[in-house]
Parts: structure tokens; sequence; C-alpha cells
């Protein structure tokens, strides 16, 4: 075996150390921001009027990491979610967590 074969792999990530953790995916269609009394005077029927246009993608988050976007689907009579975009840097006016999240694309 050469040189840089073993230095290859010796900085290959090795993942089976965490191939049996668990990480929860999640899909966010939007979120908003009521009162409290408008929270209590919620019930079945209520309407809550949300503001990302019809057709937009969702959000995914590893835990609390957004990781990308994603096209709501109806499957089998199931709701999924098609990826759009993964690890992009910036979406729905968002920036993801990373070394340079902070910095603005258009400089």
């Amino acid at each position: 075996m050469s040189t840089n074969q073993t230095n290859t792999e010796s900085q290959a990530p090795n993942f089976q150390v965490v191939e049996d953790v668990k990480i929860t995916l999640r899909a966010e269609l939007d979120q908003r921001t009521i009162s409290f009394p408008a929270l209590l005077g919620l019930e079945v029927g209520s309407v809550l009027q949300l503001t990302r246009p019809t057709g937009e993608n969702v959000d995914l988050y590893a835990g609390e990491v957004l990781i990308g976007c994603g096209e709501i689907l109806v499957i089998d009579s199931n709701l999924a979610v098609r990826m759009a975009d993964l690890g992009g840097k910036f979406l729905h006016g968002r920036y993801l967590a990373g070394p340079d999240a902070a910095k603005d694309p258009t400089g």
C-alpha cells in the first residue's frame, strides 16, 4: 500500500461510529406568530393564514438545522417531500448554518 493511499484512507470520515444514531427530519411549511389571546381563541375549524406562497418549497430540517428544501407531493394518499435543494447556502431568504452563513451572497 502506498503512502498516498494510507493518508487518503486515514482522512476519510468514519461514519460507522454514528450509523445507529437516529436524526429527526422535519419538513416545515411555514410559521406564524400569534398573540396568546388569539391562541386561546383557536377552535376546530379555525384557519391560520400563512405567508408562504402556494407552490413554494417547504424547508427541510435535520434536528434544528436547516439542510435544504423540497416539494410537497402526494404518493398513495400520503404526503411526501421531493428534495429540491440540499446543502445550498441560501433558502427562502434564510442562510443555512455554517462558517459562511452570515455572509450575504450579493456582497
